[in-house]
């Protein structure tokens, strides 16, 4: 680990929008939640650009990003605090252990933004839609809640609608080329980093919305 890396590691202990252990922050992390009537949270937000641009579009929506690297999460944090977004909250953990810090059926929505798609076959329960992670997202979500994947692979677009189908979620919208349509969601134009060096390279942007309520309910 570089010296940098090390002191950014260091620093976000000390950010006032990062929680890193529940049992030290749970006082905190309560707080936060109550103040909102609708909690969004983002898994994989890396440097959090899409989680704060979520939280920029409503202040009355409490924004949660998710990631383990500490260095990503310094950017983001350090970016909402100088910008002073006050509806957005970082959390260091894996997606395994987010039962620990957010109870069940309390988020409106779950957002997936270009996660690593992990083209082959054998490392397919490592995708962020597989049913391991669905099981996950099921018990935090509320009942009409959504979830949302944006991404530029074909692999984990195709293999996200069979998994949800399978797991028997309900399609909402699915969209393999959202810039391709007149209107666009406020919410999809977001652009990170990544997404526009994407579009840069003619990839097309794909899209899909989705509950865990059947499909024949």
């Amino acid at each position: 680990m570089g010296r940098k890396v090390a002191i950014r590691h260091q620093n976000i202990k000390n950010l006032t929008n990062v929680i890193e252990e529940i049992n030290n922050s749970n006082q905190k992390f309560v707080q936060f939640i109550n103040k909102f009537e609708k909690i969004i949270v983002e898994f994989g937000c890396g440097r959090g650009e899409y989680v704060t641009s979520l939280a920029k579009l409503d202040s009355k929506i409490g924004c949660i990003g998710v990631d383990y690297q500490g260095e990503r999460i310094w950017y983001g944090a350090t970016k909402a605090i100088e910008q002073q977004i006050d509806n957005v909250l970082f959390l260091r953990t894996n997606i395994s252990s987010i039962k620990d810090f957010i109870s069940q059926k309390s988020v409106d929505e779950i957002w997936l933004t270009f996660p690593d798609p992990y083209p082959k076959n054998k490392h397919s329960e490592r995708r962020l839609t597989s049913h391991t992670f669905l099981n996950i997202y099921k018990k935090i979500l509320k009942n009409n809640g959504v979830l949302h994947l944006k991404t530029d692979s074909e692999i984990l677009f195709n293999s996200t609608i069979d998994s949800i189908l399978s797991y028997g979620c309900k399609i909402i919208v699915q969209n393999k080329d959202i810039y391709a349509e007149k209107t666009v969601e406020e919410k999809l134009q977001i652009k990170t980093h990544y997404e526009e060096k994407y579009l840069k390279i003619g990839k097309k942007i794909k899209y899909i919305k989705f509950n865990m309520i059947k499909g024949d309910e």
